[in-house]
């Protein structure tokens, strides 16, 4: 019988936070449609997943409100990343002012 062994990383806390923020806004940037929206959503499910596995109390509070303002972002402006989302909205909103002072500067 094989045993397999699971890799222990030294710094969960980088691929906590790369599974949970960092890899879904690049799936979001790639422009996947819905199939990238679950690929991203999937991959913040696995942070949390991994996240209680083998991370500190915290970093999994820290993983699961990250994947729930990942889906409140999908629900809301179809980006399943919340930087991305975050994006969108400075954009919206500061882009008016900030042209308007380039333009008188």
């Amino acid at each position: 019988m094989l045993l397999l062994k699971l890799s222990h990383s030294r710094r969960p806390t980088y691929k906590v936070i790369g599974l949970a923020l960092i890899l879904p806004l690049m799936i979001a940037l790639m422009n996947l449609g819905g199939t990238g929206v679950l690929i991203a959503l999937a991959t913040s499910a696995y942070g949390v997943w991994f996240a209680t596995r083998y991370a500190s109390k915290g970093l999994v509070v820290t993983a699961v409100l990250a994947t729930l303002l990942n889906l409140v972002s999908t629900v809301m402006l179809s980006t399943p990343s919340v930087l991305m989302a975050v994006g969108y909205i400075v954009w919206i909103y500061a882009y008016p002012a900030v042209s308007e002072w380039f333009y008188w500067r």
